[in-house]
């Protein structure tokens, strides 16, 4: 039960600190030709599969570990460590940060800091952060929920970013998408 009530603590964290940022910045840039829906996407998968997931986990009981506490403790590190990668990569751009797809007019390619690692660390760093809150649940089956709809999610979010910065940026991004992975340093 601890492991629900931290998870809910967690997503109403996450959820503050997210809408803070993508409402201060959407006032900046609120149409944008490139997005091609991704932000409502997101929002809306995310939404489902938390709350597929908390729902899962009281309906079904496929634990992950036999105890509770190894959950909680794995899943709090995970989430920690995601949160970090997700607050460097959006530190990391400034100004550059939008909630939605948008090739700002002043726009440089950031290929250093935590962007010579991976393309997309803000969304690698959010999918360390669900799977962390997953794990809080201590349920398979909702840990697999979760990753099932968020993964197809992010990965259209990255599509449709990948499409704007290459019609942005041509060769320069291309050179740069040949040298990173896209989530995974080295592996995707």
């Amino acid at each position: 039960m601890i492991g629900k009530l931290l998870f809910v603590v967690a997503i109403a964290v996450w959820l503050t600190k997210e809408n803070k940022a993508v409402n201060r910045r959407l006032n900046d840039n609120p149409d944008s030709p490139w997005d091609a829906s991704s932000l409502q996407a997101l929002l809306v998968g995310s939404s489902i599969a938390v709350v597929l997931g908390l729902a899962l986990s009281f309906i079904t009981s496929t634990a992950i570990f036999a105890s509770e506490w190894p959950a909680l403790l794995i899943g709090v590190l995970v989430l920690t460590a995601g949160a970090w990668v997700r607050v460097k990569a959006i530190r990391d751009l400034r100004e550059q940060f939008t909630p939605n797809v948008v090739i700002l007019s002043d726009h440089k390619l950031l290929c250093d800091g935590i962007y010579q690692y991976m393309r997309h660390p803000g969304y690698s760093g959010a999918l360390v952060c669900y799977l962390g809150m997953g794990l809080m649940l201590n349920n398979w089956l909702s840990l697999l929920a979760m990753a099932l709809l968020l993964v197809p999610v992010y990965l259209y979010r990255i599509n449709v970013e990948e499409k704007a910065l290459i019609e942005a940026f041509g060769d320069q991004y291309v050179d740069y998408s040949r040298r990173t992975r896209r989530l995974i340093p080295g592996v995707y």
